[in-house]
């Protein structure tokens, strides 16, 4: 028997499993988190380079809605080399 104050439509739901893809930015590995109704997020930064986690713009949680489609224009600018499943 379970006791909560937890609706038990939620606990019993099955878990959303996040799709997840990998990215190169400019020499930096980006793994990236599609979650279903919002713009993919990074999840982590692969780099050996200790000032790219201190860039703002490459921290977890970070919205990248250019990720979900860039044409290749804005691949070009972007520096996109492409995206590949990781699961």
């Amino acid at each position: 028997m379970l006791y909560t104050v937890v609706p038990v439509e939620d606990v019993l739901a099955s878990p959303v499993t996040p799709r997840v893809g990998e990215v190169e930015l400019a020499g930096r590995r980006l793994v990236v988190d599609f979650t279903p109704g919002g713009p993919p997020r990074l999840a982590r930064l692969i780099s050996t380079d200790p000032r790219d986690y201190l860039d703002g713009r490459l921290q977890p949680g970070t919205a990248l809605p250019w990720v979900a489609s860039p044409d290749s224009s804005a691949a070009d600018r972007l520096g996109i080399v492409g995206v590949s499943p990781l699961c």
